[in-house]
C-alpha cells in the first residue's frame, strides 16, 4: 500500500442554469467553489458542458477537521469516501449512481481523467494581474456595487414619490 495520499483537484466555476417560467425565459447563474472532477462530471450531466465555466483553479479538496488549541480551523485532505458521501447527499443517489457505479465507485482525482484540461481552458484569459492590482480591482468592484445600491435606492424613492 502506498503512503501517497490522493487529493482531488478543484476548480471554481459559474454554472449557468436556464429554463422557462410561464412565458419568461430565465437565466440563473450559480457560483460553485471547490468543484472536484467527479462533481464536474455531475454538473455537466445536469446542465451541459457549455453551461459550466471555470473561473479559478483551486487547491486540493479539503474537509474541516476540528480546531487547533488556539481555536483556528484545521483541515485535512478530502478522502474518496468523503467525496462519495458529499456528492450522493448533494446530487442524490440516483444521479450519482448513474454516473459512478458500484458499491465502491472509482472517482477521478484529476480533471485530465475526465478529459477536461484545466491548464488552458478555452474560456479563461490570463490578463497578468498581480496581487496589488487584484486588490485594487476588488476595491473598485466594491465601490461600484455600493454606488449601484445607492442608485437603486434613489430610483425606488423616486418611484414612491411619483406614486403620491
Amino acid at each position: 500500500m502506498s503512503d501517497k495520499v490522493n487529493a482531488f483537484e478543484t476548480i471554481d466555476v459559474i454554472v449557468r442554469a436556464s429554463g422557462r417560467t410561464g412565458v419568461e425565459y430565465v437565466l440563473n447563474t450559480v457560483d460553485r467553489f471547490g468543484v472536484t472532477p467527479p462533481e464536474y462530471v455531475l454538473l455537466t450531466e445536469i446542465h451541459g458542458e457549455h453551461s459550466v465555466e471555470i473561473v479559478n483553479i483551486g487547491d486540493a479538496a479539503k474537509e474541516k477537521d476540528g480546531f487547533t488549541k488556539k481555536g483556528k480551523q484545521k483541515y485535512r485532505i478530502r478522502t474518496r469516501d468523503d467525496e462519495v458521501t458529499r456528492l450522493r447527499n448533494w446530487y442524490g443517489p440516483s444521479l450519482f449512481g448513474k454516473m459512478f457505479t458500484g458499491k465502491r465507485p472509482q472517482l477521478p482525482y484529476t480533471f485530465d481523467e475526465v478529459g477536461f484540461n484545466i491548464e488552458q481552458p478555452d474560456n479563461v484569459v490570463d490578463i497578468g494581474v498581480n496581487k496589488d492590482q487584484q486588490e485594487e480591482i476588488e476595491k473598485l468592484t466594491e465601490a461600484l456595487k455600493a454606488a449601484q445600491e445607492k442608485t437603486d435606492a434613489a430610483e425606488e424613492a423616486l418611484k414612491k414619490a411619483n406614486k403620491k
